[in-house]
This record gives C-alpha cells, sequence and structure tokens, in this order.
C-alpha cells in the first residue's frame, strides 16, 4: 500500500482543503487549556504539557510501517481496513523513569501527558486493536 489521497465524492468536494479554520481550531485549544489543562495543573500541582509535536518523517513512516506490517499479517487488507486510535498517555514518574532507557524521552517530561498512536484493522463486528513494533516519540510542548 501507498499513502494516498482517497479521491471519491464529487470534484468540488474533493478540491478543497481539509482543513478546519484558525478561528475553530484556536477555540477548541483555549477550551481545553481553560478546562483540563486548568484542572490538570491545579490538581496534580504540575505544569502539563498543552500540545505534542511529531515530525512529518516520522508519522509518515508509522504509517507506512503500519501498512506494510498490516499485509504481512493479511495481504488481502485494504487502506480502508486500516485506522489509528489514539490513546492520551502520561510519562512515568522520575522515580520510575527506568522504563525509558531505550526512549530518547528528556526527563523533564516526567508525569507530563502524551499521545499514543496505535494501529487499528477494521473487522466485520469491530475495530480492533493490533500492535506493531514502531517507535515514535511525540515531543510535549508546554507553552
Amino acid at each position: 500500500m501507498e499513502t494516498k489521497p482517497i479521491l471519491e465524492g464529487d470534484v468540488e468536494t474533493l478540491s478543497l482543503p481539509n482543513t478546519m479554520s484558525n478561528v475553530f481550531i484556536q477555540e477548541l485549544i483555549n477550551n481545553y487549556r481553560n478546562n483540563q489543562l486548568k484542572a490538570i495543573n491545579s490538581t496534580l500541582e504540575m505544569t502539563d504539557a498543552d500540545s505534542i509535536w511529531f515530525d512529518l518523517p516520522k508519522l509518515k513512516k508509522f504509517i507506512n510501517d503500519l501498512e506494510t506490517e498490516a499485509k504481512k499479517v493479511n495481504p488481502a487488507t485494504s487502506e480502508s481496513d486500516l485506522g489509528i486510535r489514539f490513546y492520551y498517555a502520561a510519562y512515568p514518574k522520575i522515580d520510575n523513569w527506568t522504563i525509558m532507557e531505550s526512549h530518547t524521552v528528556p526527563k523533564e517530561y516526567a508525569e507530563r501527558h502524551t499521545l499514543i498512536m496505535v494501529p487499528t484493522l477494521k473487522k466485520k463486528t469491530k475495530t480492533e486493536r493490533f500492535y506493531i513494533t514502531i517507535s515514535i516519540h511525540p515531543i510535549p510542548m508546554v507553552r
């Protein structure tokens, strides 16, 4: 499989970029910062990350690896059968940082939130996770 746009639908719809307005995006970000982030920071008495950054080459590699590994499991797998589930997660406390030895995440991110991407495969009854070894390290961002 090769990552490419899905070209289904009318020409007018396909010619529009798959974007949201800056105003809408900023409103959602502000909602998070003013509610969830504020609660996390005050309850846990910390300054948590308010965004996470992934570089584009790693994202593309992750998608390519997902497609490649899925084809190894079942050559009939199509792009529409695949997805990615995003899980909210948190780095360990500094006193448990040894579990991070094989990862390049700096200790300053201890206890901050992150995202974990897990490939999924659509089945007839539900979407199931399948695990492949793909290393992608997000960088939490604190303003």
